[in-house]
């Protein structure tokens, strides 16, 4: 009996031992299944009662990345990963459930990582923030195209080479959005320019926003082809897509109609605003600027076919050539946008000499002191009384415009100066000059729109004619003035 009893006891070690080898092949451990076990219990694997069973503690990393545990000698399309399984060194993780996103050339990870290509969703395995990053399609992402099958429908036509994945995943390109100045997105997202159907690749929910337009949205207008018919004209740089894509200021016809122009009603307006004419936000209205004329010698305009008591002159107004000046018993007028100080208010003493001189002018000619520039009254002002006694006799301009904003009266609008009559322009032309030295410089914005508006005001006036010329001193004489940055600034002006 004793022999017996030691076999029994020499063979119980062993057969234990043997029945926790499955598990042990596998990094697991065999314990009491109440216990904690990270990784999961697996039955089967382990001797002893049927609460005893194999804990794969060690291979919780792999499981965490949606990943199976098994010798690296079997297949694993989703490719293996090192140290993250328990048991010998051949036992790797195979990322299995990676696999669908690994076959369009992605990568599983945590939806926070930043991902050019954008995150695809139940394609990778593990928690539900591990989604499948498609970092290679970034090139056809980055023009707005979309990685799809190629037997798909795509309305802009695909290219190759932009996307991961099998050969036949190409890019889908939104050539008809793009063409028109627009973006392809999802049309839950914000668009100020407002969407687009039919223009964009993919799902239906992908529309086309023309964002690019949205600075002639804002004017009222609407960006097409400008070889269609636009009744309130045509503005350029407002609208994206081609050259010819432009602004056509459509919502702005009735103000147009009437001879106004739509702009923000906080700039002057020398013939008065008028609500609901204009297209875009509440601030944008019609300032009858081409009345002014009209307004400025107390008329209305008005239909010619209208009765008017004070009889019609035409060339006051704007809009159609039907609506004329129907003249009130006002007469005179003032300037609007401009301050002028007159000859006395900066200090000079009566003409020496002058001869009148035909008005209106029928050109505009452009100077410049080539001295010190003035930003104030009192240094306009002692700029005026200097040039006054540099040896003529008296100061030689009709007007000068100081970095004030204001404009100085020189000769005024009728007498030309007296030195130099036997100038050919003198007798038809205006000579205003911008005080400073604008070689390598322009004068300021305040100076420009003062130089502006003093035209303004002597059309309104009838002292310079509506089709006048405008010219640079070096267009008539053998002189650099008004220097180079001004003279290349008038260039750009109307009527240059």
């Amino acid at each position: 009996m004793m022999w017996k009893a030691i076999i029994c006891h020499a063979f119980l070690v062993p057969l234990a031992l043997g029945n926790d080898a499955p598990c042990e092949s596998i990094g697991g451990t065999c314990q009491q299944d109440t216990l904690p076990c990270p990784g999961g219990y697996q039955s089967g694997l382990c001797g002893g009662g049927v609460n005893r069973r194999c804990c794969k503690q060690n291979d919780e990393p792999c499981v965490n990345i949606g990943g199976i545990c098994q010798q690296d000698t079997l297949s694993c399309p989703g490719g293996y990963q090192s140290g993250l399984c328990g048991g010998a060194a051949n036992r790797r993780c195979c990322k299995e459930k990676d696999v669908r996103c690994v076959n369009i050339e992605g990568t599983c990870q945590d939806d926070s990582k930043p991902c050019c290509g954008g995150y695809e969703t139940n394609l990778c395995g593990g928690g539900r923030n591990r989604r499948c990053c498609k970092e290679t399609d970034e090139p056809c992402v980055s023009f707005g195209g979309t990685c799809q099958q190629d037997s798909l429908f795509c309305s802009g036509g695909y290219q190759s080479g932009l996307c991961g994945g099998a050969a036949n995943r190409r890019c889908c390109k939104d050539t008809p959005c793009v063409s028109i100045g627009g973006t392809c997105q999802d049309d839950s997202l914000s668009c100020c320019g407002g969407y687009q159907s039919l223009l964009c690749g993919g799902g239906v929910n992908r529309r086309c926003c023309k964002e690019k337009d949205e600075p002639c949205v804002s004017i009222g207008g609407t960006c097409h082809e400008d070889t269609l018919s636009c009744s309130g004209g045509y503005q350029s740089g407002l609208c994206g897509g081609g050259v010819n894509r432009r602004c056509c200021k459509e919502r702005d016809t009735p103000c147009v109609n009437i001879g106004g122009t739509c702009q923000d009603d906080s700039q002057p307006c020398c013939g008065g605003y008028q609500s609901l004419l204009c297209g875009g936000g509440v601030n944008r209205r019609c300032c009858k600027e081409k009345d002014a004329p009209c307004e400025r010698i107390g008329g209305t305009c008005q239909q010619d076919s209208l009765p008017c008591f004070g009889g019609y002159q035409s060339g006051l107004c704007g809009g159609g050539v039907n609506r004329k000046c129907c003249k009130g018993s006002g007469s005179g007028g003032t300037c609007c946008g401009v301050k002028i100080y007159s000859r006395r208010s900066w200090g000079a003493k009566p003409l020496r000499s002058s001869t009148r001189m035909s008005t209106p002018a029928s050109l505009f000619i452009v100077h410049h002191t080539a001295r010190s520039s003035c930003n104030d009254f009192t240094s306009c002002a002692a700029e005026m009384r200097f040039l006054r006694k540099k040896g003529w006799s008296d100061i030689s301009y009709n007007f000068l415009v100081g970095e004030d904003g204001a404009v100085y009266e020189g000769r005024g609008w009728n007498p030309v100066r007296g030195p130099i009559i036997r100038y050919m322009y003198n007798h038809r032309r205006l000579a205003v000059a911008v005080m400073g030295n604008f070689i390598n410089r322009k004068p300021n914005a305040a100076a420009l729109n003062a130089l502006k508006n003093l035209i303004k005001c002597g059309i309104n006036l009838g002292y310079i004619t509506s089709t006048y010329k405008l010219y640079g001193h070096r267009d008539v004489s053998w002189t650099a003035c008004p220097g180079d940055a001004l003279y290349k600034e008038i260039k750009t002006w109307p009527r240059y």
